[in-house]
């Protein structure tokens, strides 16, 4: 951001607001307009489908860590929301 690129994309595993705090944070303060895609809905099933498509990729997660991933997804945020929210520890 502070190199002035046209579009910066966080790739990245952030399931809660405060998780994605930094990220909005610095966009603004660099003039980026922010905006937010959400994925569409997936089940607990089709994502165990997908890690099994990773068992070679060294990439597949346990499905302890998936189900706590998806329970802890926090639906519709906006910038609003996140540059209000707080770590919860």
């Amino acid at each position: 951001m502070a190199d002035d690129c046209a579009c910066v994309i966080v790739d990245n595993t952030n399931t809660q607001a405060w998780e994605m705090k930094p990220y909005v944070e610095l966009a603004m303060k660099y003039g980026y307009v922010v905006e937010i895609r959400q994925p569409d809905p997936v089940s607990f099933e089709e994502l165990m489908q997908r890690q099994a498509n990773r068992a070679d990729s060294n990439k597949a997660l346990p499905a302890e860590v998936v189900k706590r991933m998806l329970d802890r997804f926090e639906h519709d945020v906006t910038v609003a929301s996140i540059l209000a929210s707080k770590r919860p520890f």
